[in-house]
Formats: structure tokens, sequence, C-alpha cells
């Protein structure tokens, strides 16, 4: 019977104090931090320069649940969340110790993106935080690595390192990620990666957005087959593989897939991935085919018109760039897709013989440079396709055989809301026609350098409130 008594005691104590703590965050009186958390923030701290003070709450006197960055549990007082993702005006240099953090043992989101920590290699001790969902440190200057370490975070729902210096001889990649079940989101692009995927990738049944793109030198097999990484919406490829059939037969059955980069996979003539691809397409919102050595014929075959409704294709990014196109696709295409709003076909010969009038109603940026598009390839004004494209904000024209300042005259009668415009590297001779402020009054950016123009700089150029870079 005592026993039993000392027991209920107990128990009661016990929700006794559970209700004082909800009673206590219901009426404002939250829970400090701890100190020795507060101490291993201020230790990371002495790791970094704060030129603009975006850690200048940060100090020994104050609760450090108060300080920008910081959010921590109203009930227990612990961090949980730890934000200093960078801005182009706001961003931390130096060389962090992520292991003088160990001691938030709570931390379920680190995110360090943006800042510059000069190649400062990521601690073995991140393999400690095992509470950790959330890890972001992408394009932060870091290098060496990636720490196989990171496997052991068996919580792990989101990952991003790209945009780094991550290098390494062999397998890179860590096949150790492969533990990281609970994965949604990998993104790896643009490191110096080498060496072949893991296989062990294939176990992360639960991942829905792969990025292994940029400048990377991942070779050999594509280790996955059809089934494995089912609920991929988003993939991103690029590497010198060996392509087999099977490797198409993967990606054809990703059912949710609806974006797909694979720059610099040599796809020309490859009639399994192209048949996979123009599966694809109906559903896909971006599709980016750069440098895949793709002939017109190819591009006829992926977006045959008599295959598609136009007006209903969910496409919206198409990037056809670097490869060895003609006017043909240009034309093909420029009738494709109603909601088409990003079109790249730069380094390609799209030389128009004729005077052609592309139809983008919901083109925003649109890339046709070094593509030896000369005069003939743009008709002068014409009341017919006045604002005919009144949504396009990006045109660059960059690196091609203009000559004549008539180029100005098609691009008043085609947009009316440009907001960046690149004219540099061409042939372009003679005067800025006069009316050049009045119709470009929402330019943002402009780039008219290495040309021929002459006489001076046009003072209506200070009328255009908007302009912010001038290149000349």
């Amino acid at each position: 019977m005592m026993r039993n008594y000392v027991v209920k005691c107990v128990y009661a104590l016990v929700m006794l104090m559970l209700l004082y703590d909800d009673a206590a965050s219901i009426h404002g009186e939250v829970k400090k931090c701890l100190h020795k958390e507060r101490h291993a923030l201020l230790t990371f701290k002495h790791g970094i320069h704060d030129d603009v003070g975006m850690l200048s709450t940060w100090n020994d006197d104050d609760d450090c649940c108060k300080w920008q960055g910081i959010t921590c549990s109203n009930q227990t007082g612990h961090v949980f969340h730890l934000n200093f993702r960078a801005s182009d005006s706001q961003y931390l240099i130096g060389q962090p110790n992520i292991s003088t953090l160990i001691d938030l043992q709570e931390l379920e989101h680190l995110d360090l993106s943006g800042n510059y920590f000069l190649g400062n290699s990521i601690s073995e001790h991140i393999g400690l935080f095992s509470k950790l969902r959330y890890l972001n440190l992408s394009d932060a200057g870091f290098g060496g690595n990636i720490p196989y370490q990171l496997g052991n975070l068996s919580q792990l729902q989101y990952l991003d390192l790209s945009h780094n210096f991550f290098y390494g001889l062999g397998g890179a990649i860590p096949p150790q990620l492969g533990n990281l079940t609970h994965l949604r989101y990998m993104d790896l692009s643009y490191n110096d990666l080498g060496g072949e995927i893991p296989s062990q990738l294939k176990h992360l049944g639960q991942l829905q957005y792969l990025g292994l793109s940029g400048e990377t030198e991942l070779s050999g097999a594509i280790p996955f087959e059809s089934g494995d990484l089912p609920l991929l919406h988003t993939l991103k490829l690029r590497g010198d593989f060996v392509l087999k059939t099977k490797d198409a037969e993967w990606v054809s059955n990703l059912s949710f897939l609806n974006t797909l980069d694979l720059t610099s996979l040599s796809l020309g003539n490859s009639h399994q991935w192209l048949r996979m691809i123009r599966k694809h397409i109906p559903n896909l919102s971006e599709l980016r085919l750069s440098n895949c050595s793709l002939f017109d014929n190819d591009v006829q075959f992926l977006f045959d018109i008599h295959s598609y409704n136009s007006t209903t294709s969910s496409l919206t990014i198409l990037d056809l760039s670097d490869n060895m196109l003609t006017s043909s696709t240009f034309q093909l295409l420029s009738n494709f897709s109603s909601n088409l709003r990003e079109f790249y076909l730069s380094n390609n010969n799209i030389v128009l013989l004729h005077p052609h009038y592309p139809s983008f109603p919901s083109l925003v940026i649109l890339d046709l440079s070094s593509c030896s598009l000369t005069e003939t390839s743009f008709p002068m004004s014409s009341t017919s396709m006045v604002n005919s494209s009144s949504s396009l904000l990006v045109l660059d024209l960059n690196s091609n055989l203009l000559t004549s300042s008539n180029i100005f005259n098609w691009i008043f009668n085609f947009t009316a809301n440009l907001h960046n415009l690149d004219l540099g590297g061409n042939l372009l001779e003679g005067p800025i026609p006069i009316g050049f402020a009045e119709a470009m009054n929402s330019l943002e950016d402009l780039d008219l350098s290495n040309n021929k123009l002459q006489g001076d700089i046009p003072a209506f150029f200070g009328n255009i409130c908007t302009l912010q870079t001038l290149v000349i």
C-alpha cells in the first residue's frame, strides 16, 4: 500500500509540473535559454566576422532565446532553430566551427546558407546532432570532403550542400547518405564532386528532390533501377555517365516528375532516352537539355506538335542551349506552349533567313545569345506585332551579328516592359534612337558594350528612372 501511495504522489507531482509549464507558457512565462547553450552560441560567434551586425544581439548578458536567428522551446528553453541565411547585403565571414554547437542537442533546424566561410570544412561532429531535420549549408564557401557522418542524422528530411567547394577522390558522395531514409530533399549540385553515384542512395524511398547537376565530374553507371526513388518530382543529373536502357526505364517510371534537368548528358540519337523524355513532357513544368548533343530532328521528335495540346502544356521553363539546333527548332517551339515563361536557346545556330513572328504570350525570359542572328532575322516595325510579347522582361541578344541600330525599332514593337536588355558583343553602328528612353521606361539593366555605336552618351538615359546598370 505504501509503495502505491508513493507512486501516486510522484505521478501527481509530475502532472503538476507539466501543468505549471503549460500555464507559464500561456501567461507568457516562457523558459529562458540554458546556460551551456548560450555559452555554445557565443563560442560559435568567436569564429565569425560580423561586419554588418547580424550577431549584434548576441551578448553574454541577455537571454539567448531573444537573439536574432535563434528560436527556443517555450517549455524547455532549448534552442531548436538556428537560422542565419544570408542576403546580398547581409552575410557572415569567417571560419565557424560547427562542433562548438554540439551542446544544442535539441537542434532541429540549421541554416547557414549564403554566407562566406572561406573554404572551411564541415566538422565530423555534424553527425552528433541527432534531432536535426533541416540542414542548409548551400552557397556558404564550405570545402573539403562531404563528411560521411552526415549519414548518422537519422531524422534528417532536408539536406542542401549545393554551390560549395566540396571535392574528393573516388566516391566523393558518401554512401552513408543512403542511411537517411526520411530524406525528402537532397541537393549536392555545383560542387567539385567526382566518382560514381553510390548505389546506397536507392534506399532514399522518401526522396522528392535530387540535385546532382552543375560542374560535377560524376561518372560510371547510374545505380538506380525501375521502382527506385518513386516519389521524385525533381531530378537534376549531370555527369559522364554510361547510359543504359535500364536508366531510361527508371526515369520513365517516375510518375510524379515535373522538373527534369539532364544538362550535358549525351542524348542525341539515344532513342530510349528521347522516348522517355517525350513521355514526361506533358506533365513537366521545367525541362533542361543544355549541351546534350541534340539536333533539330531530336527536338522535333520530343515536341511533336501533333502529339500535344500546346495550350494545355504545363511547361514553363525550357533550356535547349549549347546544342546543334537551327531556325527550324525555334520556329517549331515558338508556337508550342502558351504557358512558356523562360526559353533558353543560346549557343545554337538560329539563323532566321526570313522574318519570323514568334508567338510567346506568356514569355518572361528569352535568351538568343550567340546564335548567329543577323538583321534579316528581325522584321522592322509592323502594326501587326506591336507589343506582341508584353510579358517579356528579359531579352538577351548578346554576341550575335546585328549591325543596324534598327534592331531597337524591332524591340520597341515587340515588347514595352523590358527590365533587362543585353545587346553587347554585336556590330551595332550609328546612334541610339531618340525614342529609346520613352519606349524602354521600365528598363533596369542595359548592356550595349562591344559594339560600334557612335555619338555622345545620350542624356535621355537619365530619364529612365528605373535604370540601375548601364554598360556601354
